[in-house]
């Protein structure tokens, strides 16, 4: 599933909406016999479409075992408000706190991100962090809010703010942004490496671009909801709308800024930031453009050991919009 926060409708005002996408045949049920022991023992959802929905409901009626002939239907496409039977209805997701556009989000969940996986009384989660943007007076903020995926919307009054889990605040930025970049280094249970957040770039409530790299650091890897900020380095040109990603080499932890918008126009420079602190200019540059959208892949050579593979599709240039996806490999 995805989830899209806020955003500018077609008179660029800013949104509080939220909402929620279920890909196409989302919800094979009971993976694990269809794995492991193939046959009639598990199904697909019935004819099951991709759907925008406003609405919370987990899960899905059509995901139940049949018996016979027993069809059920899909409820996703009208996600209505009731259901049968006793169980339990779809309920609206709940609108952001306040309108926002130009912000960030990241998620953090323990499948696939865990080695070795939580285990009993330790529990999965699924959390959304979104970090800055700007509201309705058409102001930078620093707020860091968390989203629990999994739990069904608080009900709330109209300007009521949140209950725990429903975009509450967790902590501030050391600045405020908009049209930054954040991303999530993965932990490790076995090394005791936690979970971060790293924020690039952007621009302040006075309009200035933002130099510094800044880090929130979990104060657990089994249940992330807590932890500190920390400003790890300046790189020598702030800029908004810059690609940002990570990898581990042998400098340790490398944070990485790449193009973007600055006071001179638009950049292709990257830069290398070390969770030392220590910031350093990467030979190669790439075409210099901004508002691109950027991401990182792990990559595991022979001795399994994760390098990393970065691309950067789309944005803008000098001469306009531009369609050109490059391949950076450090």
């Amino acid at each position: 599933m995805f989830y899209v926060f806020g955003g500018r409708n077609e008179s660029g005002e800013p949104l509080d909406v939220v909402q929620k996408y279920y890909p196409e045949t989302y919800g094979v049920e009971d993976q694990f016999p269809i794995l492991f022991f193939p046959g009639p023992v598990a199904q697909y959802v019935n004819a099951q479409t991709d759907i925008w929905s406003d609405r919370f409901q987990f899960h899905d009626y059509d995901w139940l075992p049949q018996k016979d002939q027993c069809i059920n239907t899909p409820i996703v496409p009208d996600r209505p408000p009731t259901q049968g039977g006793g169980g339990q209805g779809a309920v609206p997701l709940n609108t952001l706190p306040e309108p926002l556009y130009g912000h960030a989000a990241v998620t953090l969940e323990s499948k696939g991100n865990l080695f070795p996986p939580p285990v009993w009384p330790e529990s999965h989660y699924c959390y959304v962090f979104i970090l800055g943007g700007i509201n309705d007076s058409g102001v930078p903020v620093a707020t860091m809010r968390w989203f629990n995926v999994w739990a069904t919307p608080a009900e709330r009054q109209q300007d009521e703010e949140p209950s725990a889990g429903d975009y509450s605040v967790v902590s501030e930025m050391p600045v405020e942004r908009a049209y930054h970049r954040a991303f999530v280094t993965l932990p490790d249970k076995l090394t005791d490496k936690p979970w971060r957040i790293v924020v690039v770039g952007g621009f302040d409530r006075n309009g200035n671009y933002i130099s510094q790299v800044d880090e929130y650091t979990f104060d657990s890897i089994t249940d992330p909801r807590t932890g500190t900020w920390r400003t790890v380095a300046n790189v020598s040109e702030a800029a908004a709308g810059a690609g940002a990603g990570w990898q581990e080499d042998d400098r340790g932890m490398v944070y990485r800024q790449m193009g973007g918008r600055t006071v001179d126009g638009y950049t292709g420079s990257v830069y290398d930031v070390l969770s030392n602190g220590s910031m350093s200019l990467a030979p190669t540059g790439l075409i210099p453009r901004g508002w691109a959208g950027a991401t990182g892949v792990r990559v595991y050579n022979d001795f399994y050991t994760p390098g990393g593979d970065f691309y950067i599709v789309g944005g803008l240039t000098q001469m306009g919009m531009d369609t050109i996806v490059e391949h950076y490999r450090p």
